[in-house]
């Protein structure tokens, strides 16, 4: 089985491959439309980043609040509500606020709003590639390591070097090749494109899609938003 993990980067993409050996490459891609062309023979495919979007009928996506209750107490601010998508198309945050607003009753947040490039990207890219509705899905990497952990987030924080390394030991117990895999990472792409937790996130998305022995979405019976796409997060059941 061929799995892939893909997240946002400053160079673009970074997307992690595991083939049925076990062997794992990295490479970073401008458009998530490259990155997904670049590995067509993948069998499961996650990305860290918003699929089904907010709406008038749907202001709360259920996934999200789902995930902060399995993240638990004080991990809540890890899982951020994406923008309704008519947002996407404002310059400014202040626009983006007030349309969200309008949308579904409350602003958005800075950091919705700064990677709303990336969200919209990848909207775009599924509306018009419908073949990839369903097969490129939404998940969450603290979630991916918390599945990972016996179902115990990471406090640490993934920019600090203990949790660097605590992420690379649960990767490890699931993935012998983790910590090889990271280090020929840190080798073939640049920081100024990719940092080193934007590696550990696509690894773990492409990990947990492999060694869990079932992936289940959240909710279980996902709504689909006003242009067809789900409102899930997918998770690793073990």
């Amino acid at each position: 089985m061929r799995t892939l993990g893909i997240d946002g980067c400053k160079g673009g993409w970074i997307a992690v491959e595991i083939d049925d050996d076990g062997n794992g490459a990295v490479g970073v891609f401008d458009t998530v439309y490259r990155a997904l062309i670049n590995h067509p023979a993948c069998d499961i495919m996650l990305i860290d980043m918003p699929i089904g979007l907010p709406d008038s009928m749907h202001p709360v996506r259920e996934c999200d609040t789902i995930a902060r209750k399995l993240l638990g107490k004080g991990m809540t601010s890890r899982v951020f509500d994406p923008p309704a998508r008519r947002a996407l198309d404002t310059s400014f945050y202040e626009d983006a606020c007030n349309v969200s607003e309008a949308i579904i009753g409350k602003k958005i947040s800075l950091q919705s709003f700064n990677i709303g490039p990336k969200i919209k990207e990848l909207d775009a890219m599924l509306r018009r590639h419908r073949d990839y509705v369903g097969r490129i899905r939404e998940a969450h990497p603290e979630l991916a390591f918390a599945c990972m952990n016996h179902r115990q987030a990471l406090r640490v924080s993934k920019k600090q070097k203990a949790g660097i390394q605590g992420r690379l030991k649960v990767l490890q117990r699931h993935y012998p090749h983790a910590h090889e895999l990271y280090n020929y990472a840190l080798e073939a792409t640049l920081r100024k494109d990719a940092a080193r937790d934007d590696i550990l996130d696509a690894m773990a998305l492409a990990i947990m899609a492999r060694s869990a022995p079932k992936l289940r979405s959240i909710p279980a019976d996902p709504p689909y938003d006003a242009v067809g796409l789900p409102m899930e997060i997918v998770v690793g059941v073990y």
